[in-house]
């Protein structure tokens, strides 16, 4: 479904799969990535399936969104961080899909944090796409609790947000 005027983010359905994407929704993720043109669709849901934590459906059950988070070690944080990354098909892209997945997502990465000793302490975001970098020149975002911590190898700025009650483990 293409969104017009009439639809907005509440219109959606946010739907939890972390800490991983369950079979019935694995094929409409994978799909999703197909249809999107994924550099390789096949090789991607190997690796982010076990990696999604939620996707957004629209009012015909069609996956338009998908957000993925993976342990690292930010080296530059000397801590474990999820580290995110969010699709949204470009027909969705200016309806704020994007804000409310990343609010959505953090709730359940904080909570799964929360109940397993935070094997986590925040989350990490590069900003990659053209129209965030523009977006991405505050250095901190006060909606998501957001703060700028430097660049990448490859020049993308990179935010981070901890959990309330983290700790850092040394």
């Amino acid at each position: 479904m293409t969104p017009d005027n009439a639809i907005s983010v509440a219109d959606l359905d946010f739907i939890v799969d972390w800490p991983s994407a369950r079979v019935d929704h694995a094929a409409a993720i994978e799909a999703f990535w197909a249809r999107e043109g994924a550099t390789d669709a096949t090789q991607l849901a190997q690796v982010r399936l076990p990696q999604v934590v939620l996707h957004v459906q629209d009012r015909e059950g069609a996956v338009v969104a998908v957000c993925t988070a993976a342990r690292t070690d930010a080296e530059r944080l000397g801590e474990m961080v999820y580290y995110y990354r969010s699709f949204v098909t470009a027909a969705w892209r200016k309806h704020g899909i994007a804000l409310s997945m990343l609010q959505h997502a953090e709730q359940c990465l904080a909570e799964h944090a929360r109940s397993n000793d935070f094997p986590c302490i925040g989350i990490l975001v590069e900003i990659q796409s053209r129209e965030l970098r523009e977006i991405g020149k505050r250095a901190y975002w006060p909606r998501t609790r957001f703060s700028y911590i430097g660049r990448n190898g490859a020049g993308n700025k990179l935010f981070v947000h901890y959990f309330d009650g983290a700790m850092l483990k040394d």
